[in-house]
């Protein structure tokens, strides 16, 4: 396979997979944020994501359209702050936005997944045409 990152588990615990280097790690208490780079890669979008989810967190209640909304940032980035992983500036601004829009590259679906503290999850999960619109919505309900 390419290069994959994949985030598994139960209520009692989460984990990180990656083939790129074969790491596997139980995931601490806390934000993180994951792209398609490594856990944690410091790209603008990931740092900008982390610090809005930080604000919505101190709300009462997180509502997954709050949710979608920061992850259907359109926002680029200027190029000094881009990462250079070897793919050229265009692509790299292309890439830049949490919510990367392209017919032939972007973002085809989000997933949100909440778990209150009754151990009620839900999924929802947003699938995207190549037009970057909405073409539809999953809702998920597991537990008590």
């Amino acid at each position: 396979y390419g290069g994959f990152n994949i985030l598994f588990g139960t209520t009692g615990g989460f984990y990180y997979h990656t083939n790129r280097g074969d790491v596997s790690v139980r995931i601490t208490a806390g934000s993180h944020g994951l792209s398609n780079g490594l856990l944690d890669t410091p790209w603008p979008k990931v740092a900008a994501a982390r610090e809005r989810l930080g604000c919505l967190l101190r709300n009462d209640i997180l509502e997954a359209e709050d949710l979608f909304a920061l992850l259907s940032d359109r926002t680029s980035y200027p190029d000094p702050l881009l990462p250079d992983t070897g793919i050229g500036i265009e692509r790299e601004r292309h890439l830049s936005p949490i919510f990367i829009a392209g017919s032939d590259y972007g973002t085809r679906s989000t997933t949100i997944v909440l778990i209150d503290r009754d151990n009620c999850i839900t999924f929802v999960e947003r699938r995207w045409d190549n037009r970057q619109k909405a073409a539809g919505t999953a809702l998920f309900t597991i537990g008590p």
